[in-house]
């Protein structure tokens, strides 16, 4: 029999924190018949009257009455701590700390802008919130919209649906935004995850914005035979070609505004593109990305790049057809046989972004021209950006670019390393005045491995007028002679020296600012200081971001 003797000695103050203190009142109505104390404390009332073996024992009966003050003393204690717990909440809404004395709803707004900007992930903002204080973890937790965003990874949500169904609960009524991510290889079978499933489609109804990108058989337990049709604004969905889905019902198709897809296939007959306004898409099949611009008659903004050739699902038109709601497009280059351009006449376009992906495309220029020719849009801006590859074998005289005067923004990458001719070839074409290359461009931004003498030289001519000083192929040039200002010729306005409404340049050397760069340009740093005062920015940048222009 254990006694008091043998329990462990334990402090007045560790028998007051056990966490055990709040007992239901009808736990305590009859002392004599517990087997251990409730407040799993060891001293002094370790040993149980009860275990008397005699009939009449005046002292476990004096022992039983003593625990059953002590228990009533206990109940005392827990409602003290209770009550003292709920003043110590109040301590800094009565102190000097202004944000404890803002009501609800300003808190509220606060936590609004705190979800907005917060950068470390979704669904984070509420339980960092929360854990400030219990005020603020009231509030969050009676605010549905910071429970509305939800990022489900199967494997490990299916073995905590306890924690899935609790933040799906806190969010109430709330319109959700459903994010159901697992990565896998396309050849494993995916598990079927079906209770966690079940728990996701009770909420369909609430789902606003849906992102899958999961196996086709998640999908399809996912939309199969739902009951409640979601009013689904933003969609996506990643699939590869390869992964077959089942067929999918429903009772009626998503009709989003936003879609997103890579290399999906949309044949199921679950999506209806009446209400779509914005659609991104990358290495879809041609026929279908034409399909939904065809059925896409709100369609305003369309991102589709690296587009595969015809698969065979819908027939393409025999003849280009007009959409009028289309004002911003960004597309790659491409083949004829996945050129989707080829196929629209778009005249309202105000948008075009050009990524011109390889030079053996430029075999796609011509149907870029008779698009833009066909459409004859309002361009406000025509962006083309190219990237040159050094495993293509780039003939680097620009002599393309003749072709496409309505460029406004041009963006080049020449990843060559030993290609400085080709950085000296633009220049030299965009200083081509009886042919003037890109009479629009407003804004040119370069990233090349270095410029030599030449090159500098006709950068200088481009950028500050054809009284560039110094050419390094007159022998009488001296190009290492410093300028003064009081040297240098008057410089007619920008709209004089050039038909170009040149706003910006910018050039980005993959190289490091050394004596053998500053040999080569400083001739021309006075004279293009003074350029740039007529109001066309420039900025001449190493690789480490060093300015090299507005150095001292």
């Amino acid at each position: 029999m254990l006694t008091a003797m043998d329990a462990p000695q334990l402090s007045e103050r560790s028998i007051i924190l056990q966490p055990n203190y709040k007992m239901h009142q009808n736990e305590f109505s009859n002392p004599q018949t517990r087997d251990r104390c409730p407040y799993n404390c060891l001293t002094p009332h370790s040993y149980i009257a009860t275990d008397c073996p005699l009939e009449l024992c005046s002292i476990c009966t004096n022992i039983a009455n003593l625990d059953t003050e002590i228990y009533g003393v206990h109940d005392q204690l827990g409602e003290l701590l209770q009550k003292r717990r709920e003043m110590e909440r109040n301590v800094n809404v009565c102190h000097d700390i202004f944000i404890h004395r803002f009501p609800v709803e300003i808190m509220i707004i606060i936590f609004h802008f705190f979800d907005v900007s917060n950068e470390r992930g979704l669904m984070t903002s509420p339980l960092i919130l929360g854990a400030v204080c219990e005020r603020w973890r009231d509030i969050t937790l009676s605010t549905p919209w910071m429970w509305d965003t939800a990022v489900i990874h199967p494997l490990r949500d299916s073995a905590q649906l306890n924690v899935v169904k609790e933040w799906l609960r806190r969010s109430q009524s709330a319109p959700l935004t459903l994010t159901v991510q697992y990565k896998y290889a396309v050849s494993a079978t995916c598990p079927p995850f079906e209770d966690l499933i079940s728990v996701l489609r009770s909420h369909s109804s609430r789902w606003k914005a849906l992102k899958l990108l999961v196996p086709s058989s998640m999908i399809h337990g996912l939309l199969h035979n739902l009951e409640d049709v979601p009013n689904v604004v933003r969609l996506r969905m990643d699939i590869p070609h390869e992964d077959k889905m089942e067929n999918i019902f429903m009772r009626e198709p998503l009709r989003p505004k936003t879609f997103h897809a890579k290399r999906t296939s949309i044949q199921q007959g679950i999506l209806k593109w009446d209400n779509l306004t914005r659609l991104d898409v990358a290495a879809i099949k041609l026929d279908e990305l034409i399909h939904i611009i065809r059925q896409g008659i709100h369609l305003t903004e369309c991102t589709a790049t690296y587009i595969a050739r015809y698969g065979g699902t819908f027939l393409l038109p025999t003849a280009p057809f007009i959409h009028k709601s289309l004002k911003y497009i960004k597309t790659t280059s491409s083949h004829i046989t996945s050129n989707f351009l080829q196929y629209l006449t778009l005249p309202f376009l105000r948008n075009l972004h050009y990524d011109f992906i390889s030079e053996n495309d430029w075999t796609a220029i011509p149907t870029l021209n008779a698009f833009l020719d066909r459409s004859d849009p309002p361009l406000h801006k025509f962006a083309f950006t190219f990237n040159v590859d050094p495993q293509h074998n780039q003939h680097g005289d620009w002599a393309p670019l003749r072709s496409l005067p309505r460029i406004t923004h041009l963006a080049l990458d020449i990843e060559h390393h030993y290609r400085s001719d080709m950085t000296t070839a633009l220049f030299y074409r965009l200083n081509d005045s009886p042919d003037m290359y890109l009479p629009h461009l407003r804004e040119l931004k370069l990233t090349t491995p270095n410029m030599t003498h030449e090159g500098w030289y006709q950068f200088d001519k481009f950028f500050a007028g054809k009284d560039s000083p110094n050419d390094p192929n007159d022998p009488g040039g001296g190009i290492h002679t410093p300028l003064t200002d009081a040297s240098l010729p008057a410089l007619p306005s920008i709209a004089q020296r050039h038909t170009r409404p040149l706003e910006s340049v910018i050039i980005h050397l993959k190289e490091r600012f050394d004596d053998n760069v500053a040999e080569m340009m400083d001739a021309y740093v006075p004279h293009l200081l003074k350029a740039e005062k007529s109001g066309v920015y420039l900025e001449l940048m190493d690789f480490l971001g060093f300015d090299i222009l507005h150095r001292s």
